[in-house]
């Protein structure tokens, strides 16, 4: 088993000031891996259907350079 004790230190360092679309980043797993990305210093577009909640995402992320795409909800 490697040593992956400065496993986020590597995160850091391969996200930082990627951009990275998320689709489905509005609620569940999309949400809380544009949280961890965020932590790590990346730049985020979340793509989703629901207008609510990509509104509710925006609030509770809180990042200003975070950009948000309604996708078709058909």
């Amino acid at each position: 088993v490697k040593n992956i004790s400065n496993w986020g230190g590597v995160m850091a360092m391969l996200l930082k000031d990627k951009r990275i679309v998320i689709i489905g980043g509005s609620s569940g797993i999309g949400l809380a891996t544009a949280q961890l990305a965020l932590a790590q210093g990346a730049k985020l577009i979340i793509a989703g259907r629901s207008l609510s909640k990509i509104n509710q995402a925006d609030k509770f992320l809180n990042h200003a350079t975070t950009q948000y795409i309604q996708l078709d909800n058909k």
